[in-house]
C-alpha cells in the first residue's frame, strides 16, 4: 500500500506537476475572468453612453413633433453635423467598430428626424413666444431708456 493509498499526502512527480498545471491554468483563467470583467464593464460604460445619446435627442424630437415650433433651431448647422456624423459612420465601419456604428446610426437617424421636423414646423410654441415677446420688451424698454437718458462722459469712457 502506498502513501497516498494510506492517506498519508505523499505524492508523487506526475501528481506534482498536474497540480501545478492546474494550479496555473486556474491563475490564467482568474486573469482571463478579471481581463473579462474589465473588458464587459468598459462596454457597459459605451452602451450606457450610446443610451444617453438616444435620451438627450427625444426631447428636442418630441418638441418639435408635438409643438410644430423649430424656434431657434439652425438646419445649416444640423446639416453639418449630418455630414460630420457620415463621416464618423463610415470610419466605424471601416474599423469594425460595433458600438460606435450603432451610435453614429442613432444619431445620423436623430439629426435627419430633427432636420425634417425642423422643415415642417409652422408656428411658434408658447414658451418660445413668451421668450421672443421678453426680449423684445427688453430690447424696446433698453432703447427707449438710451434714448430718454444720455449718459454723462464718465460713464461713455467706461462704455
Amino acid at each position: 500500500m502506498t502513501g497516498r493509498e494510506a492517506g498519508l499526502g505523499v505524492l508523487k512527480t506526475t501528481d506534482l506537476s498536474l497540480l501545478v498545471a492546474l494550479a496555473v491554468c486556474c491563475l490564467l483563467a482568474s486573469c482571463f475572468s478579471k481581463e473579462w470583467e474589465v473588458t464587459l464593464k468598459i462596454e457597459m460604460l459605451g452602451w450606457v453612453g450610446t443610451a444617453l445619446v438616444v435620451i438627450a435627442y427625444v426631447p428636442q424630437i418630441r418638441h418639435l413633433y408635438v409643438e410644430k415650433c423649430a424656434w431657434g433651431i439652425s438646419i445649416s448647422t444640423w446639416l453639418i453635423w449630418l455630414v460630420a456624423g457620415a463621416l464618423l459612420l463610415t470610419y466605424c465601419i471601416l474599423r469594425n467598430e460595433t458600438l460606435f456604428t450603432f451610435v453614429q446610426s442613432v444619431n445620423i437617424t436623430a439629426i435627419i428626424a430633427t432636420i425634417l421636423l425642423a422643415r415642417r414646423s409652422n408656428q411658434i410654441c408658447s414658451y418660445h413666444f413668451a421668450s421672443a415677446l421678453a426680449e423684445r420688451v427688453d430690447t424696446a424698454t433698453s432703447a427707449d431708456y438710451a434714448a430718454d437718458h444720455t449718459l454723462s462722459p464718465d460713464f461713455k469712457e467706461i462704455f
